[in-house]
């Protein structure tokens, strides 16, 4: 579905008093805003904002957000800061206490301000593609968190304070230098897909057994040498191990529809209420020669 571009400069926007700005489409409009929010946020403007609830600034070039603050008056729950250059995020940012969903994949940040992350009612945080080197301990106060994207940053670790986030659906970790999750992970009950290829996990931990609502797991482009035994219990379950150090697979064929490439159908590489699916090369010249064998009772 198409958007309309609303073709009103921003001025012109705020002042109608026709519009009730519940939603502002304000992306790619950098020559407007010249790198900042000064046109946006200024206390003249505020009572105009009353209603608003969703704002995006998509792709603006913005290296500054001072001033987001004075929307802490407003209802806004939705925030969509991608593709800018922001490297840093201002402390006030934190007053947006009606945040729900907070977009900011595509900047230059190195860092998760502890504002963002004790937002009460955030359960949507996307900071994919930034160069993120380090997930505070903070990231424990996140207790509305359902979906947490750290896909293609800088991480080395992610703390044990993730296990705090019971309402955890999905998390992303694609494409860092992760070389360990902790065992912790196993306390996100809630988790559905966790996301973690292209990092440096050599195991995953025997905790995952207790997410019994997982139904993805991506950790391909690893040098993972084992499946987890704890795993095997599960049912409708996806899992990829493509491009591992992997050479023995004991997992009950029965329960298991093991594929040994990528190169299958949808139908195939789904699973299926009785019958999960395993991949665990990327291609039919995979780096290691596999043998699947039944565990022995």
């Amino acid at each position: 579905m198409f958007v309309v571009k609303d073709l009103r400069k921003v001025p012109e926007i705020v002042a109608d008093p026709a519009d009730d700005r519940e939603q502002l489409r304000l992306g790619r409009r950098s020559t407007e805003f010249d790198g900042n929010l000064r046109i946006l946020c200024s206390p003249v403007n505020i009572p105009a904002f009353s209603r608003l609830q969703k704002l995006s600034l998509y792709d603006n070039q913005l290296s500054s957000i001072d001033g987001i603050g004075l929307l802490s008056s407003t209802p806004l729950s939705i925030l969509d800061l991608g593709q800018n250059q922001l490297d840093h995020l201002p402390h006030e940012i934190g007053s947006l206490r009606h945040l729900k969903e907070l977009w900011l994949s595509n900047n230059w940040l190195t860092s998760v301000p502890d504002s963002v992350l004790t937002l009460p009612l955030l359960s949507i945080l996307h900071l994919s593609n930034n160069r993120i080197t380090h997930i505070p301990s903070t990231i424990g106060a996140a207790s509305a968190l359902q979906v947490l994207s750290l896909d293609n940053n800088h991480l080395q670790d992610v703390p044990v304070e993730i296990g705090q986030c019971a309402d955890l659906v999905e998390l992303n970790l694609r494409g860092n230098q992760i070389t360990a999750l902790p065992s912790s992970l196993g306390e996100c009950r809630s988790l559905t897909t966790l996301a973690v290829s292209s990092n440096a996990l050599k195991i995953l931990p025997e905790s995952l057994g207790k997410c019994r609502h997982l139904t993805a797991l991506h950790a391909n482009g690893n040098p993972i040498a084992h499946f987890p035994t704890a795993l095997e219990r599960f049912t409708n379950l996806r899992v990829n191990l493509a491009n591992s150090e992997i050479t023995t697979l004991l997992v009950d064929e029965t329960n298991w529809k093991v594929l040994t490439h990528l190169h299958v159908t949808t139908k195939e590489s789904t699973a299926s209420v009785d019958r999960n699916v395993l991949i665990v090369s990327g291609t039919p010249y995979a780096k290691h020669k596999l043998t699947v064998k039944q565990p022995s009772n």
